[in-house]
Formats: C-alpha cells, structure tokens, sequence
C-alpha cells in the first residue's frame, strides 16, 4: 500500500486553517468491552426467557455488546453490523422490564480529557425506524430515540444532566434496519472539565411488537476543529486492493469545496449524499450513478451552507459508509 503527501497542504498553510483534532475514540475492537465503559440497568429487569418453544433464549437486561445481530424485517433477513471496529452496542424491547414494560437502559463512557471550547462529542447510531405510541408520554407517534446526559464528577446516574436542552431531551434515531448515522454534540459549555458521557434508552411502555424498539450505537469520539497548521495525509491503495472503502475527503476543513476518495472493488451503482451534524439530509452528489471498478474522486462544493461539521454517506451495491469533514468559512 503506497502512501502520498497532497500538495494542497501548502494552500492551507497560506490561510492558517488546520484539520479537526480527535482527542479521543473508542471503536470496541476486542471481544470484550473496554475498560472504564458502564452499562447500568434502570428499568428493574430481571433476565427472562423469550421465544418459541424448543427454540427459547435467555435475554439480557441491559446494553448488549455484539458482533451481528439479525432482524426479520417484511419477510427478509437484515443484518447490523459493526460502523467501525468488530462490536457495537445494542438495547431494545426484549431488554424491558416484563412487569412494567419500561426500559431504561444507560450506557455510561470512560471519563474524558479535558473539554475545550469547540469540543464535539460524536458517535453513529441506528433503529429499525418504525413508529411507536408512546415514549414518555410525549407524542403520540414517536421514532426510537436516545437521551444524552453529562456528568462532571462521577458516572452514577444521579449526577447526571441532560445535554439536549429541548421540551423532550430526545433525539430521533433513524433507520433503516442495518443502517448507521453520525450524530454529534458541542461540548463547549463543558470547557475546563473531565466528564462521563452517558447514552440513556427510555421507552415507557415497550410492549411486544414484533422488531418492535431497537437501537444500536457505535464508534464514540471527541474532537475539536483547531487552527493548526498540518499537511494533509491520503492514503493511495495499491492495485491488488479488493475491498471498495471510502477513503476520506482532502482538504479537510475545506471552504468550500472538497474532494471525496473512494475505492470500488467491483462495478456498482453508487449514491453519495451529505447530512449535517444533526443527522438531517442536505443534499445527494450522486444517486446510484453507474461506476467502474478503481479509485474514484468525485468534487462536493458547499456554497451556500454555514459552516459546521458534516457527515458524507456512501451507498455501493454491498457496503453503505460514513465519514465526517468540516466546513470552516
């Protein structure tokens, strides 16, 4: 594999603009949870017996840690897989409290460096996006969703604080099944502490429907967009690569516009489309355009839109992929 320097780094050197430092990631790479992640069982569950007869299973009560994880959804088999890394994690109805049908799952980081102005917590997640009568009472009709909470001395549930500051403290999770999405948070209020990060999964009444309430997260990170001065890396794959990846975008921050880099491993149809830091869809560059085996480029111009962090989605006939760029104007 051959590495190459882009001489675009020279141009942000002129401007003084740097790339977003990540200051922390966790990916659950190994069989086990890593050291210093909490999974707290607030719901009251106990472990409890599900499915068909001689085909039974005793289910977890709490956040799972998992490699795959199935779903029959309109008669056809989808998998979850991990966003980054080989396990995420996973809670859903079958995780409720069978006599009170509540769940209420938290899933609690390590303690994180020091926060700094600029700081974003990010993380991917998923659901197998059906609606549902009740969460907490709220709406009527409601998407899975996820709390987020912060804490800046410990990480037992009574010290921490909602980060979403809205009417609910919900965000919506989005589907579909085997589907991941980047959601991220400014930390800057935090500035000057060491916090825990806590990911809550509330549903008040996860009664039994079929998928029913499923959500997965994966690949936490914190990072902030500085002004250093750094030349800008790609990494060029060799002839004999045979897996199709999205490589990355250069430059990155970029104003305003940016190259994205991808390899496919064989001919497909690709669809390229950009979110912004909530999740929401901003635009579509290509919509399953046929494409040749190799390593493409292809220019995304952001005109028109502030400046932020974006996520850019890669659909191919077998692997759907994420990756986040800047936008500093």
């Amino acid at each position: 594999m051959k590495k190459i320097i882009i001489a675009m780094f020279l141009t942000l050197m002129i401007f003084g603009k740097g790339f977003a430092t990540e200051k922390w990631e966790e990916t659950f790479e190994n069989e086990t949870p890593p050291e210093g992640w909490t999974i707290i069982n607030n719901d009251g569950s106990n472990p409890h017996i599900y499915g068909d007869e001689g085909d039974e299973d005793t289910v977890a009560t709490v956040w799972s840690y998992e490699s795959d994880i199935q779903f029959i959804v309109n008669g056809q088999f989808l998998s979850v897989r991990p966003y980054e890394g080989a396990y995420f994690w996973h809670s859903g109805w079958t995780n409720r409290n069978t006599e009170t049908n509540v769940i209420d799952e938290w899933l609690i980081t390590p303690q994180l460096p020091m926060i700094e102005v600029g700081d974003t917590l990010s993380f991917f997640a998923g659901a197998t996006d059906r609606d549902y009568v009740d969460s907490l009472d709220v709406y009527p009709i409601w998407h899975d969703s996820l709390r987020v909470f912060v804490s800046v001395s410990d990480n037992a549930i009574d010290s921490f604080t909602e980060l979403i500051n809205d009417s609910t403290g919900y965000f919506e999770v989005d589907g579909p099944t085997g589907y991941w999405h980047g959601y991220q948070f400014d930390m800057s209020q935090f500035a000057g502490e060491l916090v825990y990060v806590a990911i809550n999964y509330y549903i008040s009444d996860a009664s039994y429907q079929g998928n029913g309430e499923n959500v997965w997260v994966d690949d936490f990170s914190l990072f902030n967009a500085d002004t250093s001065t750094v030349a800008i890396e790609i990494t060029e794959l060799g002839d004999g690569f045979n897996q199709t990846e999205l490589i990355g975008n250069y430059p990155n921050p970029f104003n305003p516009s940016t190259t994205i880099l991808f390899h496919l491993a064989t001919s497909s149809r690709v669809s390229l489309h950009i979110y912004n830091a909530a999740g929401q869809f901003v635009c579509t560059i290509k919509d399953r355009e046929p494409m040749t085996q190799g390593e493409r480029r292809v220019q995304f111009d952001a005109t028109g839109l502030s400046s932020g962090t974006y996520f850019y989605q890669l659909q191919t006939n077998d692997r759907t992929q994420i990756k986040r760029m800047v936008l500093l104007r």
